[in-house]
């Protein structure tokens, strides 16, 4: 296995481990009911989202930047990554990942930048458990994706 699919591997063990995190997480926060403990439950699975989020687009990052050899440039890049990610490179790549999952993501990312913008405690913790639902839906299917991916005629050069 080459470096950057050995690099993309591991970076896919993680989020996977991630998830069982936020799985936890989530389903300690649904049974909790001291207030106090909920909100901390729900701080966590925020975090936890923000992080499987920013795994992601370092796969996706990595990904389009190896094939493609840029990335995409402008305040909007995050957008653009997952744009490109979902649109094949004519003679280079295949689709990294699907539209409807690049739509998934693009919610993700959203919801990811939230966090990184305020505090905790500003948080709706019903929002961060159906982000978290939506996660743990979504996450699999990027999984299998991108390992189908690199799996594909492009494994080799990857």
């Amino acid at each position: 296995m080459l470096a950057p699919s050995l690099d993309v591997q591991i970076e896919l063990d993680r989020i996977q481990k991630e998830c069982e995190k936020l799985r936890r997480s989530h389903e300690l926060f649904l049974a909790e009911t001291n207030t106090e403990t909920k909100e901390a439950y729900g701080s966590m699975m925020a975090l936890v989202l923000h992080g499987v989020y920013a795994g992601i687009e370092r796969v996706l990052r990595d990904i389009v930047r190896y094939f493609d050899g840029q990335l995409p440039v402008g305040s909007d890049w995050h957008a653009k990554l997952l744009v490109r990610a979902c649109n094949p490179n004519p003679g280079v790549r295949e689709a990294v990942i699907s539209e409807r999952t690049a739509a998934e993501l693009g919610n993700l990312r959203s919801f990811s930048r939230l966090v990184e913008s305020i505090y905790q405690s500003s948080l709706d913790f019903n929002r961060v458990s159906s982000m978290s639902e939506r996660a743990l839906n979504v996450v699999p299917a990027v999984i299998n994706e991108i390992e189908g991916f690199t799996q594909s005629k492009h494994g080799p050069d990857l």
